[in-house]
């Protein structure tokens, strides 16, 4: 059966439209590397390891109504969470390898913009690497033709600063948006009802605590 089909018995999910635009460009796999949405530690699933994934027995995203695509290097995951869909899309939540996870965008669109906005803020590995910044830049040319055309000023601005326009933090991450700001504009322009709200991971203390 078509992976797609697969998803869409298994979850009762369809995939966003604007997943479906990158995944048909080719911007979830590495082959060829430059056509590559490289975001800092988040590997994107194949339709297949979505449609198969096994999450951990004690994760309560086990008992269903969770859509994982995208792994960090510890097995955290970002998932749609279909219970909480309010619109035509569900909403981007971040699953932790531990006891807990939380709201993190209103939908894949605003995952997108996020995860770029936070590499900008120092959520990223550059240690004064250029390449990684190449990488930076290239995801915010893929992204932006999808975003709402403020985002993608708002990103495409943030790119075009070289590496003598970031900032060393205190535990000596790199930055070119201030941490303060980052929190406005996910508090401003990704609103939603559960945005960073935080939810039991394990199934037994998600029950104690309903």
């Amino acid at each position: 059966m078509d992976p797609q089909k697969l998803i869409q018995t298994r979850y009762g999910f369809a995939l966003p439209d604007i997943y479906r635009a990158l995944l048909v460009k080719g911007h979830f796999t590495t082959k060829p590397w430059k056509n590559y949405l490289s975001f800092d530690d988040c590997e994107w699933l194949s339709l297949d390891q979505i449609a198969n994934y096994k999450f951990l027995d004690f994760q309560i995203t086990s008992d269903g109504g969770f859509v994982p695509f995208a792994v960090s290097s510890r097995r955290d995951e970002y998932c749609w969470r279909l219970d909480w869909a309010t619109g035509t899309e569900s909403p981007v939540v971040f699953c932790e390898y531990g006891e807990s996870g939380f709201g993190y965008a209103p939908d894949f669109r605003g995952f997108l913009y996020r995860k770029a906005l936070e590499e900008f803020a120092g959520h990223n590995d550059f240690a004064n690497d250029e390449g990684k910044l190449v990488e930076l830049r290239q995801a915010v040319k893929i992204i932006s033709p999808h975003l709402p055309t403020s985002w993608s000023n708002q990103l495409r601005e943030l790119a075009a600063c070289g590496l003598d326009d970031w900032h060393t933090g205190e535990y000596g991450e790199l930055y070119v948006l201030p941490k303060s700001e980052l929190a406005d504009r996910i508090a401003s322009q990704l609103a939603f009802p559960q945005l960073n709200e935080t939810f039991a991971q394990d199934k037994e203390r998600a029950r104690r605590t309903e």
